[in-house]
């Protein structure tokens, strides 16, 4: 099951209830990253393993940024994504959107986690705790 999922629609990040304390801040940061850089509009301009490289990039710099150590889940990661034949054609398109990500992100992170709105979303869901931005 995954850790966690962004409804760019609903404008809401789902997180798996299984997850740990620190799972959820680092998926938190990813599907955050999803929800910015890949909304409807654009969303299909990205191929799968873009959209992954992104997300945990923004994710695996922010988290850095505040002394939270992701590099051994990040990279391994990354490098499912970036291997195995899955091409990433534009690196500097995406690293761009990651500069610009991060950059949003750690002005707004002091306000982030007290201005979600918690709820527990009991359709299609199965009771995963539901994060609206």
């Amino acid at each position: 099951m995954a850790k966690g999922v962004a409804y760019p629609n609903e404008k809401i990040i789902a997180l798996n209830p299984r997850n740990t304390a620190y799972e959820n801040v680092t998926t938190l940061l990813h599907e955050l990253a999803h929800a910015r850089l890949h909304t409807p509009d654009v969303r299909d301009s990205f191929t799968k393993a873009e959209r992954e490289f992104q997300a945990e990039m923004v994710s695996y710099v922010v988290a850095s940024r505040y002394g939270i150590d992701t590099e051994n889940f990040s990279l391994s990661y990354l490098a499912g994504w970036t291997q195995q034949g899955k091409e990433i054609k534009d690196k500097e398109m995406l690293l761009n959107g990651v500069r610009k990500q991060r950059v949003n992100l750690l002005k707004q992170s002091i306000n982030i986690f007290p201005k979600l709105n918690v709820q527990k979303r009991t359709n299609s869901c199965s009771g995963q705790l539901m994060l609206k931005t």
